[in-house]
């Protein structure tokens, strides 16, 4: 292990090259009796194994780090679709609250308009009964506590339509003034 440690502190703290790193360890075990007929016997196979070894990890790291890179694209992908369908549904809540606004909109012009439409046949039929029992414009628009000249238009398409009093009528006269 000494031979080991020796190559792995001048390859790591010196910053040696692999084979520089190796080649002094060896150097150094002979001189302090470690190995030293082994070391002498296969010097340059020692160096060239050693090279192969620290070579074979740095293939591991490289193939480590290239399928940590591949898992991670994998888990990108993996990712990417849960976002993809998180926006959606973020967007799809958007739309969907937007689209409920302009809709509460539209139904609220809708009600106004009908409510309108309504108010407009009570008072109709309101002249109606009036100008049925020979009530002059003066005197209704009094009752209705209503502006003459708000009435008027009801009343002349009601005397208009005298004497059937088609309500239907009254409203595509007054519609078409």
């Amino acid at each position: 292990m000494t031979f080991v440690n020796k190559v792995r502190f001048k390859m790591g703290v010196e910053g040696d090259d692999v084979r520089i790193a190796v080649t002094e360890a060896m150097d150094e075990c002979i001189d302090e009796d470690i190995l030293v007929d082994f070391f002498e016997q296969h010097r340059e196979e020692v160096v060239e194994v050693s090279i192969y070894d620290y070579d074979e990890e740095d293939v591991r790291r490289t193939l480590f780090e290239e399928a940590k890179e591949m898992a991670k694209e994998e888990l990108k992908e993996v990712v990417k679709a849960e976002v993809m369908e998180e926006v959606k549904a973020e967007v799809r809540e958007e739309v969907k609250s937007e689209v409920r606004e302009e809709v509460k909109s539209e139904v609220r012009e809708e009600i106004k308009s009908e409510m309108r439409e309504e108010v407009k046949s009570i008072v109709i039929n309101q002249v109606i009964k009036k100008v049925k029992k020979s009530k002059t414009l003066e005197t209704i628009a009094s009752e209705l506590e209503e502006e003459e000249a708000d009435i008027k238009p009801i009343y002349d398409a009601v005397v208009s339509s005298a004497p059937d009093y088609d309500i239907n009528v009254i409203k595509d006269r007054l519609d078409n003034m």
